[in-house]
């Protein structure tokens, strides 16, 4: 997972109750930008311990800052 963090670009996610918000700091994102944010999501998600899985279950929030610019 810290892997994952550091070599992705400077984005910033937070999970709280079921739901998740993910910026990289612009005001606004191309079309194509979602899709591949969307995608980084999806990898995000898939490098989850199942101990934060379990917390995100709980009710439990969660932050998680990404690594330098690719």
């Amino acid at each position: 997972m810290m892997e994952f963090l550091l070599a992705s670009s400077s984005v910033v996610i937070e999970v709280d109750g079921g739901c998740c918000c993910l910026s990289d700091g612009s005001r606004k994102w191309k079309p194509e930008m979602f899709e591949q944010r969307l995608a980084w999501l999806g990898q995000f998600f898939e490098h989850w311990p199942d101990f934060l899985i379990a917390q995100l279950e709980g009710g439990q929030g969660s932050t998680a800052r990404g690594g330098h610019d690719e």
